[in-house]
């Protein structure tokens, strides 16, 4: 169900929107939820959950959000605290796609690294430290999407390529 011209909703409309049963629920209108059209949302069974136009989420959102058994889209936060990336790490769905964020610090790596879905995408990381290579090197979930890295060393990729779940860029690392 298209239902991406949405920019706002309350929780009834949120209740009555998790009851489409069938393919893709698009709110990627809705710049903000609360924690109670959260609550609502966690009821939709039909696959694909569009909450891509998302620009912040609090802990408590991202506690419900996990809860999804589906797949997700979150790709407008370009940022997460621990917290958020903590109750991320819960999401027990297909996919959860976070391809907006473009940085991240090692507590939200160590968090992410604990995620228990199917498959994370973290695509928009460009850069990321020989600490950050390190936790997320832990990732224990089914597959780590980070084939959006561009600037790295050799050895950050090294310590990535220590977990075979981890998928990167297709990239030729040369000697000399």
């Amino acid at each position: 169900m298209n239902s991406s011209g949405l920019t706002s909703i309350d929780q009834a409309v949120s209740k009555e929107l998790a009851n489409f049963e069938k393919g893709l629920l698009d709110l990627s209108g809705l710049s903000l939820i609360n924690t109670n059209i959260a609550q609502e949302l966690v009821n939709f069974t039909g696959g694909r959950l569009d909450l891509d136009g998302l620009t912040s989420i609090d802990r408590d959102v991202a506690q419900e959000l996990a809860k999804i058994e589906g797949s997700v889209y979150i790709n407008g936060l370009i940022s997460i605290d621990e917290e958020v990336a903590h109750e991320f790490a819960m999401f027990n769905g297909e996919f959860l796609h976070l391809r907006g964020l473009r940085s991240i610090g090692e507590g939200v790596a160590h968090e992410l690294a604990k995620f228990k879905g199917g498959h994370l995408y973290l695509d928009g990381l460009n850069l990321i430290s020989k600490d950050i290579a390190q936790e997320l090197a832990e990732f224990k979930g089914g597959k780590l999407y980070l084939r959006g890295l561009n600037l790295f060393d050799t050895k950050t990729i090294e310590i990535l390529k220590l977990n075979p779940k981890i998928q990167l860029p297709k990239i030729s690392i040369g000697t000399k």
